[in-house]
């Protein structure tokens, strides 16, 4: 399986009090790999917890509005979390790729009908019993050799 030529982890989610209005990816030596304004936010809030509050987002007209703001900013907080974790997520899914390959190996037949059952017992069952196409188009995917 190819590398990929992403940015190698680990990578942590900041949320600048000198910026309240940024949210960023950075590596471990604090440099910025990745950066973006938050989804809402308005120049009259003052701190990251004014932004994440939607301090001064509520509208008269639209009693909805400002819990609108807080929960499109906690969700875009949520995708750079899952952002800063993928290099991490990407080789503990290679590891447990070759894993699984490796008790394959030396599981009888009747050990391998046993798992497919227990997959299917608990919802993960796949094309096979390993899943193991759907692994190979995921980690595809993450490299960019996948749709």
């Amino acid at each position: 399986m190819q590398k990929g030529n992403h940015t190698p982890g680990p990578l942590f989610v900041r949320q600048p009090e000198s910026a309240p209005y940024a949210i960023q990816i950075i590596d471990q030596a604090g440099n910025v790999v990745f950066q973006e304004h938050r989804a809402i936010f308005s120049t009259r809030q003052t701190s990251v917890a004014d932004v994440m509050n939607a301090v001064g987002m509520g509208d008269p007209k639209n009693p909805g509005y400002q819990q609108h703001c807080i929960d499109t900013n906690q969700r875009q907080l949520a995708d750079f979390y899952l952002r800063a974790a993928a290099p991490e997520l990407l080789e503990e899914l290679r590891a447990a790729h070759q894993i699984i390959r490796n008790a394959l190996a030396v599981m009888t037949t009747a050990q391998k009908n046993e798992w497919g059952c227990m997959n299917e017992l608990h919802g993960v069952a796949g094309e096979g019993i390993t899943r193991a196409n759907e692994r190979d188009a995921v980690l595809a995917k993450a490299i960019g050799n996948g749709s």
